[in-house]
């Protein structure tokens, strides 16, 4: 359920029917979802969310929070292993590892809500991933010119 639409919340079934065109657009186009469906209508039948499938999966949002997670760590590896000192670094780090957090507590602890948790995620993803975006043309950049890193590598104590 993480993955579904924010709309699809039963509390919201009657603001969703006042912005139906408005809702349809913005989780097809920014979402990715396949389908139409309709929310469940009273709590806790949270079965029938579960029963929707995959057309009403948010399917971009899924892609973002993949490569956000996979790529964080991997890009917090890659600085190390250079030995660069980026500030960044921290950033990306606390992005990363928030993004895990409610990951982790909203779908071990949480039935029912999940999807609306995403809420306070996603423009943490959308800076991971254009944060692993710039890294990666940096880095591509510096490989086809043959640059050293435009950061001094972290010193150590001897």
């Amino acid at each position: 359920m993480f993955f579904r639409p924010p709309s699809d919340f039963f509390a919201l079934r009657d603001n969703r029917t006042q912005i139906a065109g408005f809702n349809r657009v913005y989780n097809r186009v920014i979402n990715g979802v396949i389908a139409d469906g309709d929310p469940v209508s009273v709590f806790p039948d949270v079965g029938r969310q579960y029963r929707q499938g995959p057309p009403r999966t948010a399917w971009f949002s899924l892609l973002f929070y993949l490569v956000a997670l996979i790529g964080g760590p991997i890009e917090l590896w890659l600085r190390r292993r250079r030995r660069e000192a980026r500030p960044g670094s921290l950033v990306l780090a606390f992005l990363w590892s928030s993004v895990v957090y409610v990951i982790l507590v909203s779908n071990l602890l949480e039935v029912g809500e999940n999807d609306r948790f995403r809420l306070y995620t996603d423009p943490l993803v959308m800076l991971l991933v254009a944060a692993l975006a710039l890294a990666w043309r940096s880095r591509r950049r510096q490989a086809q010119s043959g640059e050293e890193p435009a950061t001094p590598p972290i010193k150590t104590a001897t």
